[in-house]
């Protein structure tokens, strides 16, 4: 497995959230108005300006969003019915190309959720393949069953339906596919093929990327069933176009286990949201934005790794004493067959007035292979002001006003670097606050026993596709189903004073096969940066059977054991806003835990070549959340889910401390505020109770 490689890292962010109870208002955050000209620049650029509102996950904060691939996409299968899927070549028992892709489709529709929208089209069912029938053959595709929710019997009579007979249209029957998705054709392809097209023009990878050029959000998934060179070719190239995959199939079984990740990955793949926006070209085109996330898209790249291009460039502003905390997240196309990218993300932040008083940061994959965490940068300004302690001996950072920041790609290959890829851009605002209501700076870390085996019943809980997408865990034990080649991300919300346990225990999918991948744990903060933890086996650290093949770093543990694998990661120190000020030494990173909110758990089976991609397994996850928690300021980008901001928008917004209040009523509200406390005690030592805390 490649894991992403940070160069030097300049800081890292993280994120904040919490809300301030008020009488007369269940939360509220910094009153911020924003700017008319801001406003209407974002809007012009095709963005909805966030409401300033609590928004604990950056990830669901503003007003619209979108996504660049869907956690519940529509999809549509195509089956290859050309003469030469008669070939009796699959397996010792004489089964026939199409038998066996009939009984893989069959397979993959018994197994989608019953919430799918599913299509099923075939070609090259209705003609014989000489030459006299070329025409009519080119055009033989036809729609079994149009994109809709689920009907598992009917789709699978329209399976069975299939001949092999005719030609091989792949270009077409891939435009034919992308008419049918609903809309303008969001969703996924899976194209089963056991060879290239014989009805060029148009070259199929042509149409993939025209489909892409077109703006149609869609990714297509390709297996090739016993293809040669030239097929094998062809099929990754449209997959590479689109970001999807490619996977090759030799026999029943392998055709069974691709058809199966190759439709999970068309119907979840990793979702980027956020509010769609349009970053300008350069510093002097920068679009306005407010705390939020948003979805732009970086373009084309130059193959190399010491040139930047795909620009896009934002403008924001902080006052005295805030803190803006950033970060990008470039989501690269899989890769399957172990090829190096040498993809890069890079963020930049400067004074709009001075372009030479910058921060960056950068991180390069070498690919992102299938279980794979996408690479993100993140960058803290620190603390407007005089005293700035992240910009100590320079004025940068050092004054109220607006800055500029810059998202670049570099590198890509002959594969990847002619192709945009999504991004993700988080701004997170953090007003000041009051050193003497924290800790000091976390120094080393406080040790916590590890989570023990489970103990009771775990709840089912499918992992969202993306971080955007993760779902709040409330039970302390859930189990999930994974295909090799997957990542699944889950969310818990996480207050100052608190640490973080959290283990996997997995079972390794495919016993009868070798299988080839690496099981991975992550914990990250609300801005996707590695939270540093402790993994059993290290100095300190107590210990349990069966961690001699655990290997990890920060917030990351992984093993390449192919026994039954038990990953466990404590976060090293509670959440402080004073681990910012802290030194930050490479083994020992307290930044990263600096804020509230949501946290996040990605777990994945990881592939490098793609040679096990769609086996599946199963894992428990087990988490709870320890400590007294603590109160803290409001943030903006960053808070409570649940409140999207409307009723303080209509009311003009309030002040953080006083505006729902008078002078007359604050007896009262002090009373009121005390009970809330109270409560809230009670409540959360019933839930760490609950939770084994």
């Amino acid at each position: 497995m490649r894991l992403p490689t940070r160069i030097p890292a300049a800081l890292a962010a993280c994120a904040l959230t919490l809300s301030i109870p008020t009488v007369g208002s269940a939360a509220t955050t910094v009153d911020r108005a924003a700017d008319a000209t801001a406003a209407e620049s974002a809007t012009a650029s095709g963005a909805d300006t966030p409401a300033a509102g609590p928004l604990a996950d950056p990830a669901t904060a503003g007003g619209s969003t979108a996504g660049s691939s869907g956690g519940s996409q529509p999809i549509m299968l195509i089956i290859d019915g050309s003469g030469s899927m008669k070939a009796a070549d699959v397996d010792d028992k004489g089964t026939t190309r199409l038998d066996a892709a009939k009984d893989a489709a069959k397979d993959v529709i018994d197994n989608l959720n019953d919430s799918a929208q599913v299509g099923l089209t075939a070609y090259g069912m209705n003609t014989g393949s000489s030459d006299a029938e070329k025409a009519a053959g080119c055009k033989d595709i036809e729609v079994l069953s149009a994109v809709e929710p689920i009907d598992r019997d009917g789709l699978k009579k329209q399976v069975d339906s299939i001949k092999a007979s005719g030609y091989t249209p792949i270009g077409e029957a891939l435009k034919k596919a992308a008419e049918e998705l609903p809309g303008e054709g969001s969703g996924g392809i899976v194209l089963l093929s056991d060879g290239e097209d014989t009805c060029a023009p148009p070259p199929p990878c042509d149409v993939a990327k025209e489909l892409v050029e077109d703006g149609v959000d869609l990714k297509i998934h390709t297996v090739g069933l016993r293809v040669d060179e030239n097929a094998r070719k062809e099929l990754t190239c449209i997959a590479d176009e689109t970001q999807g995959t490619y996977a090759d199939a030799e026999d029943t079984t392998s055709l069974q286990a691709s058809m199966q990740a190759a439709a999970r990955a068309a119907l979840t793949g990793y979702e980027a949201q956020g509010t769609p926006i349009t970053g300008g070209e350069d510093r002097a085109s920068a679009v306005d934005i407010q705390p939020g996330q948003y979805l732009d898209s970086l373009p084309s790249a130059t193959g190399k790794i010491t040139e930047s291009t795909g620009m896009r460039s934002y403008r924001f502003h902080l006052d005295e004493g805030e803190r803006g905390l950033l970060s990008a997240t470039m989501v690269q196309p899989w890769s399957d067959s172990g090829r190096v990218d040498h993809d890069a993300v890079n963020l930049v932040v400067s004074a709009a007035e001075e372009e030479s008083c910058r921060r960056s940061d950068t991180t390069l994959a070498n690919a992102m292979n299938l279980g794979d965490l996408p690479p993100s940068a993140f960058i803290d300004t620190g603390a407007i002001g005089p005293d700035n302690a992240r910009v100590e001996g320079s004025d940068c950072f050092t004054e109220a006003g607006d800055y500029i920041v810059t998202v670049e790609r570099t590198g890509g290959s002959d594969q990847t670097k002619d192709t945009p890829f999504p991004l993700e851009l988080n701004l997170v605002v953090q007003p000041g606050t009051d050193p003497d209501d924290f800790p000091e700076p976390a120094t080393g870390p406080e040790q916590l026993d590890f989570l023990p085996a489970p103990g009771h019943q775990a709840s089912p809980l499918g992992g969202g596709t993306s971080f955007g997408t993760a779902p709040e865990l409330t039970d302390p034990v859930v189990t999930s189903s994974i295909n090799v080649g997957e990542v699944q991300y889950f969310k818990v919300p996480v207050k100052y004073g608190q640490q973080i346990r959290v283990r996997a225990d997995f079972e390794v999918p495919g016993k009868d096969k070798a299988v080839t991948g690496n099981p991975n744990l992550w914990i990250l903060n609300p801005l996707r940066q590695e939270v540093t933890s402790v993994r059993p086996g290290e100095p300190g650290a107590h210990d349990f059977d069966n961690q001699e093949d655990i290997f990890g770093d920060e917030g990351h543990a992984y093993t390449g054991s192919r026994q039954a694998t038990v990953l466990a990661l404590n976060s090293a120190v509670p959440v402080n806003p004073r681990n910012l000020d802290g030194e930050d030494d490479p083994k020992f990173k307290t930044s990263p835990v600096s804020f509230d909110g949501f946290y996040y758990f990605a777990f994945s089976y990881s592939d490098l070549h793609g040679e096990s991609f769609g086996t599946p397994g199963e894992y428990t996850l087990s988490w709870d959340v320890v400590g007294d928690p603590t109160d803290g300021p409001g943030a903006e980008g960053a808070g409570d889910t649940d409140d999207d901001g409307a009723d303080q928008a209509a009311s003009g917004g309030q002040s953080v401390w006083m505006s729902a209040l008078t002078w007359g009523g604050i007896a009262l509200g002090a009373i009121v505020l005390i009970g809330a406390v109270l409560v809230a005690i009670l409540l959360l030592r019933t839930r760490r109770a609950r939770l084994g805390g």
